[in-house]
């Protein structure tokens, strides 16, 4: 499959190097510069090159832009996804290798940030070591830089949406009141006839057997007991419906609200319910939720903060989960008091992860969702705000067995504690009650 040196005693860089016959590089094993070594691992094309990148590490791709399938070759390896493809822990830098004449080349090289060139008769060279890892060094910091750039865009992008979704919530929260108001008051009306008929259709019955016939007939005609009922469970479910966007709007604004890292006691188990609210219709083709709350989660924290810790976690174990199977599937989420600290665990039945991706998962914009589909930021950020809280996540998976998040928060927080007699209270923070009990259950359309 591939020609590789023998071990080299000392520091070394693996280099894999793909279609190197076109250059005449075929015969490059390795280039030394004590105490360090560039070891090459050459492939043949871009298909047995994403064999080894899926099965073996490397600190940089150098590939021959000769060959006759080179351009096809260099976009291949630009667009593989690290976590699908590489076994690498970090984005193996790409280096174009060109004919010293080929100048065509390398203004094309030049459009792609990211990629870096060499010409063949430097890596010839006596100073090819030193060549190489300046190349290789500055390809890894322009992909830093990038990286950075892209995190300032989504950045703002969230900030952006976060407004316009503060605002969307305002202005959907005013009129669902008034419908809820309204029908609240309907259904109060229809009980009162109802009532009215009932009474009605019994003093007819004794004053006038015959009138109360022809109305019975004319009753059955027109189904008035089949729509006096139907009319009642028309209001009902559309009462229940505005209640569910109402609540779901609430949890949005409260999910909103910056509390500029106000801290007060909090009640975990309520948050969670608060936060489950927002993410049910996500999860109703795919599982139900399974609560196992101990009763006893009030701790001092920043509650804003860590429902967005419990939302990018709760997201993510959905989308672990094949759409379907919606009775076999389940997300469990439990809580658990231990000392000074209470312990969120988030269990679901998905499809898992392998070591190599468990490893990178709360590495910024690492994400195995396919793009446009993901950030890769959510549980980067998760981490971010945990550690600033005083908390931690860890999480254990196995491929085909689902996967679990434990969230390990202190009951009191130093830094909030410093904080608190500073000002000398504890405030509270009031996370409004769901207008009904959470439905563990997918919920059918109302």
């Amino acid at each position: 499959m591939g020609t590789e040196t023998e071990k080299i005693e000392g520091e070394n860089s693996r280099i894999l190097c793909v279609d190197a016959q076109a250059m005449g590089l075929e015969e490059l094993l390795e280039i030394k510069r004590t105490p360090f070594y560039y070891r090459f691992t050459h492939a043949a094309n871009l298909a047995e090159a994403t064999h080894l990148l899926g099965s073996e590490p490397f600190d940089a791709i150098l590939c021959s832009y000769a060959g006759r399938y080179s351009e096809v070759t260099l976009r291949g390896l630009l667009g593989l996804k690290r976590e699908d493809n590489f076994e690498s822990f970090s984005t193996p830098p790409v280096i174009a290798i060109f004919d010293d004449e080929d100048h065509e080349g390398v203004a094309r090289a030049l459009s792609h940030p990211s990629l870096g060139f060499l010409f063949a008769s430097q890596l010839r060279s006596n100073h090819a070591a030193t060549i190489l890892g300046a190349v290789m060094k500055r390809v890894s910091h322009d992909q830093l830089l990038e990286g950075a750039q892209q995190q300032l865009v989504n950045t703002e992008k969230f900030a952006a949406m976060g407004l316009l979704a503060a605002e969307v919530a305002h202005e959907i929260n005013n009129p669902a009141s008034f419908v809820i108001s309204n029908l609240s008051v309907m259904t109060g009306y229809i009980q009162a006839i109802g009532e009215f008929l009932d009474q009605a259709r019994e003093g007819v019955r004794e004053e006038a057997p015959e009138l109360f016939k022809r109305l019975s007939r004319l009753s059955q005609d027109y189904e008035i007991s089949f729509l006096q009922e139907d009319l009642e469970e028309l209001l009902r479910r559309n009462l229940h419906g505005m209640q569910r966007i109402h609540q779901i709007v609430q949890d949005l604004r409260f999910f909103l609200h910056d509390s500029h890292g106000e801290a007060g006691w909090i009640n975990v188990e309520r948050l969670l319910e608060t936060t489950l609210n927002l993410v049910k219709y996500e999860a109703k083709y795919r599982t139900h939720f399974e609560l196992e709350f101990c009763g006893d989660a009030d701790i001092l924290s920043d509650a804003n903060r860590l429902s967005q810790v419990f939302l990018n976690v709760l997201v993510n174990a959905i989308h672990a989960i094949e759409p379907g199977d919606v009775k076999g599937n389940q997300v469990t989420v439990q809580t658990q008091r231990e000392d000074e600290f209470l312990d969120v665990m988030i269990r679901d039945t998905g499809v898992g992860m392998s070591e190599r991706v468990l490893e990178q998962i709360f590495e910024p914009f690492f994400t195995t969702k396919d793009r446009g589909e993901g950030s890769g930021l959510g549980l980067s950020i998760s981490r971010d705000i945990l550690q600033s809280l005083g908390g931690q996540i860890s999480a254990t998976s196995q491929v085909g067995g689902g996967s679990e998040f434990v969230i390990r928060l202190p009951v009191r927080a130093p830094k909030f504690e410093r904080d608190a007699r500073i000002s000398g209270a504890y405030p509270s923070v009031a996370i409004e009650d769901a207008s009904e009990p959470i439905d563990t259950d997918t919920p059918e359309d109302a």
